[in-house]
């Protein structure tokens, strides 16, 4: 039970909020050795238990659901993860030798991988986005994709449980060590390489991304304004509060583009407006671009009151001169709010050609 406790303080940090690349690494050692020490169903409930009360508090207000809806979504998008512990589980013990340690990692690459071709939120939550942090071991995805991060990630847990069966001592166990060891010294090595390749590269280029800003509008109210018969004054504050957030983008883009950004990026829907007030919002964000040199790539939701609630999330690509360079709709809608309110894209995605290189959207 130490080792559930473990997991579960570990575990708050390795995404959300608090995001640690390390507990990344952590929290599969201390979940899969809890695992191994108590009968399998007490382990599956164990698990799932801790991994969505975790996810529960570190994620909340991050996954836009009601509140009454949260805990639902919680559980049912945490108990995939359950999966690769039962498998090594299971399996493992029959499998001879290092070769043991491969079922952790790969059962945990082949829930995360068929969970990104079935469930609707895609790659959300793939364990390789907390390292974005760690570029040298991020260029692996050159060659395998997320997938081989996240089996370089998982991998160690595996075998610390394995050398434990072996009382952490013998041949068997250091040469298990010394094959991980080895691998991710390849990796590495393979990833220095590749960015110095990059670095000597005849034109950089710094890209830099705004985040949303806390303390001017929450979930809460961001979903009052699809209620049908809203009152002109909370629509009007809602509004108001929609230009704050603007004006944060704004002043951050600035800095960013001070400090020599030639590409900010800001997240998906973060701005807001009503359909009479777009004109106005999408020549203030022109007017940044064309002030501030840059290209601009706003993550923009355009709201309609009616004649029923809907919006557009829209990726919308401003270039130097002001210019609106790219204009893209959503067309794979989440499941739940954005399903049933979103406007649907035709998915074509726009190309543009920059001196930067070929941007899309």
């Amino acid at each position: 039970w130490l080792w559930l406790i473990l997991s579960g303080v570990v575990s708050l940090f390795v995404s959300g909020r608090w995001s640690l690349a390390l507990a990344a690494w952590l929290a599969p050692v201390f979940l899969l050795q809890f695992m191994h020490a108590v009968p399998w169903w007490v382990g599956v409930f164990g698990i799932w238990g801790v991994t969505a009360l975790t996810t529960g508090i570190s994620h909340w207000r991050v996954v836009p659901v009601p509140w009454f809806a949260y805990p639902l979504v919680i559980a049912a998008i945490t108990f995939p993860i359950v999966l690769p512990f039962l498998a090594d589980r299971v399996l493992a013990a029959s499998v001879p030798g290092l070769a043991a340690t491969l079922v952790f990692p790969a059962a945990w690459v082949a829930m995360e991988y068929v969970g990104a071709r079935l469930n609707p939120f895609g790659t959300w939550g793939a364990l390789a986005y907390t390292q974005t942090g760690n570029r040298t071991l991020l260029q692996l995805v050159a060659l395998t994709g997320i997938w081989g991060v996240a089996f370089m990630v998982t991998w160690p847990a595996a075998i610390v449980r394995w050398a434990a069966d072996q009382g952490f001592a013998g041949p068997a166990v250091a040469a298990g060590v010394i094959v991980y060891a080895l691998v991710l010294a390849a990796v590495l090595v393979y990833g220095r390489v590749r960015l110095g390749r990059s670095s000597s590269a005849a034109h950089r280029v710094s890209v830099a991304t705004v985040g949303w800003p806390e303390g001017i509008l929450e979930i809460d109210r961001i979903l009052r304004a699809f209620e049908p018969n809203l009152a002109d004054a909370e629509r009007d504050e809602l509004r108001a509060a929609f230009a704050r957030v603007c004006d944060h983008f704004r002043a951050r883009t600035a800095e960013a583009a001070r400090a020599g950004a030639r590409i900010v990026v800001w997240p998906e829907a973060n701005i807001m407006a009503y359909r009479a007030d777009e004109p106005a919002m999408l020549a203030r964000l022109q007017a940044l671009a064309r002030e501030q040199d840059i290209y601009l790539l706003a993550g923009v939701a355009v709201l309609d009151a009616s004649p029923g609630p809907s919006f557009e999330n829209r990726a919308m690509l401003f270039d130097p001169a002001g210019n609106t360079a790219a204009r893209y709709v959503k067309t794979t809608a989440v499941p739940g709010f954005e399903a049933k309110f979103g406007v649907r894209g035709d998915g074509r995605l726009p190309m543009v050609e920059t001196p930067h290189g070929r941007v899309t959207t």
